[in-house]
């Protein structure tokens, strides 16, 4: 009974991370991801679609690493761009996941790093409501 009882106490995070890492199927590295509470366990996560979401969580970035969470919250990541931004340019959700350059007030995700090139930009993530 002891054997059995340490197995299940050891095998649920496990089955518990097995499920919500399959919350993140349909994402691309890169996207922008927001969720329906804002919180990143709770309410339906989905792929940015309007300019300056106000639910954005940050930035899908799966790791190598089996229990990482793979969406990015702080830090430097690469993410996604279909315009010309430039380095401390402040950004903002866009449509298809993609980040923005930001115009006026709103919810912004960061501040670009660096140039954008082939599509993708370095940022550093720090989600704050610009007024």
């Amino acid at each position: 009974m002891k054997k059995f009882f340490t197995l299940i106490f050891f095998a649920l995070p496990l089955l518990s991370f097995a499920q919500d890492n399959s919350r993140f199927a349909n994402f691309q590295t890169g996207q922008v991801i927001c969720s329906t509470s804002g919180k990143i366990h709770e309410g339906e996560l989905y792929v940015s679609n309007s300019v300056g979401d106000l639910n954005i969580i940050g930035v899908y970035a799966p790791s190598s690493l089996p229990k990482k969470n793979p969406v990015v919250t702080e830090g430097i990541v690469s993410v996604l761009t279909d315009e010309s931004i430039k380095k401390g340019d402040i950004l903002t959700s866009g449509t298809n996941g993609k980040v923005v350059k930001m115009n006026g007030s709103g919810l912004a995700l960061g501040i670009a790093t660096a140039d954008a090139s082939g599509g993708k930009v370095s940022m550093r993530i720090c989600i704050t409501i610009i007024k």
